[in-house]
């Protein structure tokens, strides 16, 4: 380690590079320039009192304006008529012809539809579907770590 340093140390010292009096003057106005920007005393710019006063001024009668446009004109609540209570329900026997009726019963065979069974089905394939994934990510996570 000692002979490593020792050698950066004379290869440092072998290095001599010189620069242009141009590019000298270059370097000097760009680091007085960027010096320039920064405050002196450290504290930062305040901004006018005027521009904080002009710029809450503008939002308060922005907001007042819009108050005042909301309520001018409100829209006029209109009644909707109650034609239920005006109007009875239609009511109709129907009649259905005797060879329909097959001794006791009727001829046509209702049954209600089971339409629980296919959306367990769907239930279950979903979180088959999410357990894989969970798995691929768990699996891409290790793998990656």
């Amino acid at each position: 380690m000692d002979e490593l340093k020792i050698r950066l140390k004379q290869d440092a010292d072998d290095i001599q590079a010189n620069t242009s009096p141009e590019l000298r003057s270059r370097i000097d106005a760009s680091l007085h320039a960027a010096r320039g920007t920064k405050s002196v005393t450290g504290t930062p710019l305040v901004r006018p009192i005027s521009l904080w006063w002009i710029s809450s001024v503008t939002g308060l009668t922005a907001a007042i304006l819009v108050i005042l446009l909301m309520n001018w004109n409100p829209p006029a609540q209109q009644e909707a008529p109650d034609i239920s209570a005006r109007n009875e329900a239609p009511t109709h026997s129907v009649t259905l012809p005797e060879d329909w009726y097959a001794g006791d019963g009727f001829l046509l065979n209702v049954e209600s539809a089971d339409l629980t069974r296919s959306l367990e089905e769907e239930l279950i394939n979903l979180q088959s579907d999410l357990e894989k994934a969970r798995e691929n990510v768990e699996r891409d996570v290790k793998f990656d770590f």
